[in-house]
């Protein structure tokens, strides 16, 4: 824990700021205060035994003072701290002379849901508990601050037994036993167990650079993917000068946080070992550098976990102090005494003989049932790691990744995706999952049409996911994609060729970057810019990227037409051959070096011309429009005419 501890009892104590750097805070703990709040509230008790309960139906509880609660927050009440920090308990105490005596009022609504799960029904009827929620908020703490409804925690029946264990018990199983194993990517990623040169060895108390890796049996090791920031020099970095000395001991002192959280991390799922790219290649060597990020694919493939810090430097607050979880975590309250369920008919109540079992009512601090989907693209509003072209690579090619550095830990791997609020996310588009179910279907000289279509769906969804991601420096574009080239080339057979794959060349070659908008254009790189990648004007990695949507977004709708109407296409292009000016000697050079890469087409020369018609150039076989009408799925032309 940074910086130094604040007295206790001013204003300003916050939970975290006042333990020690191993406090294990227990969750859904509760104080005697909020027991006897729980077992006085009658809507609390009929929400927990699905009773029915009227649309709005409202109950006006008294809780505590603030400073009761302030206490119950410090102490470790878990229902105290999501009150605490709603109730904006700092402000309150300094703002309100009197609120250390006055009791605090709490309300509670019951709220229907509509038959989306959300918002407010126009049935007004009476609901039980599975199909509403209760809204808390309190009602005489005056208007908050910089909040539009700071006041609110929302309560719903658990639906889930095991939350909040799923991905802590996956951390405390030994990874080696997990049935992931099987699934996972690492006999695609690096099937001759090809292994990093270098990894930081965490024994012994101190922490050193291993350099003879291939000597360690039965190695495990793990691996981090962070955000260098724009200021790479301030990292502490293996270079040739300091390598003979990080062979003897690297300084603790000297890593940024976020490596020590990692190391931490790496010590408590008992693995040794720990790749970090700044500490494990040698940064002012450009041979060593490429000869390493070649080898991303298997130094992620045979990782025993990725860990994944979600934030750059930049975005890292100026103290750091320990997460308290009790104020993002949802709080599960006991569920109430079991009592008989009535039936009613023709006005008259009837005792049930078998009572319904009650169910524990999870208190949250934000609305919604947290459970749904996850995604990747929505994460990059408030992770910037995600936003990453490295990164990109590495979540994919390692066989289970932990997210943390943000407000929860996530468990992302070959069978699940786990949020460790919420466990198991059942949508998770563009997955590991999703991607291995894509690659699963092809083996070696196998690539059916069937499967074939599948995984070149996937394939154009991560073109363009990678092509939104950023780059330090544009010119690693390729390389920082090799390795996922790699993975596929190793479990297909197919070619690699600058982004398309010559065996399915008659439909990745039907690309196109088309800026939205009547006004926009393709903007070049002007002036001062950073050298593009060199690369052959039919791969779409030789169209710079712009880093927006309205730009790098590449266009696969003729692909997609084509690959739907196949059976009405006659003829399509085949290549025969290609050339590159650094083959045989470099086979490597396929996956990141494009320079002079050309090759070889059979196919019809056709009449074509072209137009440019607002800064947009249009290509038109035989006179007509190549490209369809954006509500035109279907094109007026005749596919059949050969044009592919």
């Amino acid at each position: 824990m940074a910086g130094a501890r604040p007295q206790a009892g001013g204003t300003d104590d916050k939970f975290e700021r006042l333990q020690a750097e191993d406090t294990v805070v227990s969750l859904n703990r509760l104080c005697a205060t909020c027991v006897r709040f729980t077992e006085t509230s009658k809507l609390l008790q009929k929400f927990s035994r699905q009773e029915k309960i009227k649309h709005l139906e409202e109950e006006v509880l008294e809780l505590c003072s603030a400073e009761r609660l302030k206490a119950g927050y410090l102490d470790g009440c878990h229902l105290c701290a999501l009150f605490w920090e709603r109730a904006d308990g700092q402000h309150l105490l300094r703002s309100d002379p009197k609120a250390d005596s006055r009791p605090l009022e709490v309300s509670l609504t019951a709220t229907a849901r509509d038959a989306s799960g959300e918002g407010d029904p126009m049935n007004r009827l009476p609901f039980i508990a599975a199909t509403g929620s209760l809204k808390i908020k309190f009602t005489n703490t005056g208007r908050m601050r910089h909040r539009p409804d700071p006041r609110t925690l929302e309560a719903y029946l658990e639906t889930n037994p095991s939350l909040n264990q799923n991905v802590r018990g996956k951390l405390k199983e030994p990874i080696s036993s997990k049935s992931d194993v099987k699934l996972c990517f690492s006999s695609m990623v690096a099937p001759s167990q090809q292994l990093p040169s270098r990894l930081l060895d965490l024994g012994d108390n101190k922490l050193r650079l291993e350099c003879d890796v291939q000597s360690i049996l039965n190695l495990r090791y793990a691996t981090l993917s962070h955000v260098w920031g724009n200021d790479p020099a301030s990292y502490l970095q293996l270079k040739e000068a300091t390598l003979e000395a990080f062979k003897t001991e690297v300084p603790w002192d000297a890593l940024p946080i976020k490596y020590k959280d990692a190391i931490r991390i790496t010590r408590a799922l008992r693995i040794r070992y720990l790749w970090i790219d700044s500490m494990c290649i040698i940064q002012d060597s450009p041979n060593d550098w490429k000869t390493e990020a070649l080898k991303m694919a298997p130094v992620y493939g045979c990782s025993a976990c990725n860990m994944s810090y979600m934030h750059a430097p930049s975005e890292e607050p100026a103290k750091r102090y320990l997460r308290d979880p009790r104020v993002h975590i949802p709080c599960k309250l006991t569920a109430a005494s079991a009592c008989p369920s009535r039936l009613s008919a023709f006005g008259v109540d009837y005792l049930w003989s078998k009572p319904v079992p009650p169910a524990a009512v999870v208190v949250q601090p934000f609305a919604g049932a947290m459970h749904g989907s996850w995604s990747t693209e929505g994460y990059r509003r408030v992770c910037s790691l995600l936003s990453r072209a490295w990164v990109f690579q590495e979540r994919l090619l390692c066989s289970r990744t932990i997210y943390y550095g943000h407000d929860r830990l996530l468990w992302d791997c070959c069978e699940t995706f786990n949020d460790e609020f919420s466990g198991p996310m059942p949508y998770v588009p563009r997955s590991k999952a999703h991607i291995y179910s894509a690659l699963s279907g092809l083996t070696q000289n196998q690539t059916h049409a069937s499967s074939l279509g599948h995984f070149d769906g996937r394939w154009k969804s991560m073109v363009n996911d990678y092509r939104s991601s950023k780059l330090t420096f544009e010119k690693d574009r390729a390389i920082a994609f090799a390795g996922i080239a790699r993975v596929v080339q190793s479990q297909t057979g197919m070619a690699y060729l600058a982004g398309i794959w010559k065996e399915a060349a008659h439909l990745d070659l039907l690309w196109c970057v088309m800026p939205k908008g009547r006004k926009s254009s393709l903007r070049l790189p002007g002036p001062g810019t950073q050298e593009p990648l060199k690369a052959p004007s039919w791969s779409w990695f030789s169209v710079p990227c712009q880093l927006s949507s309205d730009y790098d977004m590449v266009d696969y709708r003729l692909s997609t037409i084509a690959a739907v109407r196949s059976e009405e296409t006659v003829y399509h292009a085949t290549i025969l051959s290609f050339e590159h000016p650094k083959l045989p000697a470099e086979l490597e050079a396929l996956f990141s070096d494009f320079d002079g890469l050309e090759i070889r087409l059979r196919t019809y020369k056709i009449t074509a011309g072209l137009r440019w018609e607002n800064d947009v150039v249009q290509l038109m076989p035989h006179g007509q429009p190549m490209l369809p009408k954006k509500s035109d799925i279907f094109p007026a032309y005749d596919l059949r005419t050969p044009m592919m």
